[in-house]
């Protein structure tokens, strides 16, 4: 039987994206022991969706709880990953926060709403000549790693 093994990271007086980086570090030199360690991509989102608060802007910024559902949703999804979440591009608009993702004419934005329950996937094609197509369904882990696996063209 494998001990469990518990690790401390003593950086409690240190700004929260400094804590987050002094965990994904400690998280990687001891990965052999996690069954599923935190993808890179998911801690370079957290990272960005943790600095939408401190950024100035005359735009209504998503509450917190929007912010902590959205990371809530993206950390929730890591155990179920083939591969590293691609790099997303982070926005926030009119108190919803959003996180994009683009692959060739393939398209994912997931979209996380100022009312809990109503968070929704947006996915489609991107075509030059055509309206291409578009897709929207409510957002939850299985949706967002099947839209994910989608995007990476595991249809």
């Amino acid at each position: 039987m494998m001990a469990c093994l518990a690790f401390t990271v003593g950086t409690t007086d240190l700004p929260e994206e400094s804590r987050l980086s002094a965990i994904v570090k400690s998280h990687a030199s001891t990965a052999g022991i996690y069954r599923t360690p935190t993808p890179s991509g998911i801690a370079k989102l957290l990272v960005e969706m943790n600095s939408l608060s401190l950024t100035e802007s005359d735009e209504h910024m998503p509450s917190a709880l929007t912010v902590d559902r959205a990371k809530a949703l993206i950390q929730s999804i890591a155990p179920f990953l083939r591969t590293d979440i691609p790099t997303g591009e982070v926005d926030s608009y009119y108190g919803e926060i959003a996180t994009e993702w683009q692959k060739g004419d393939r398209i994912l934005r997931l979209t996380c709403l100022s009312s809990p329950g109503a968070d929704r996937l947006d996915y489609g094609t991107l075509c030059p000549d055509s309206p291409g197509e578009h897709h929207s369904e409510p957002a939850n882990a299985r949706t967002l790693v099947t839209r994910l696996r989608w995007l990476d063209g595991e249809d």
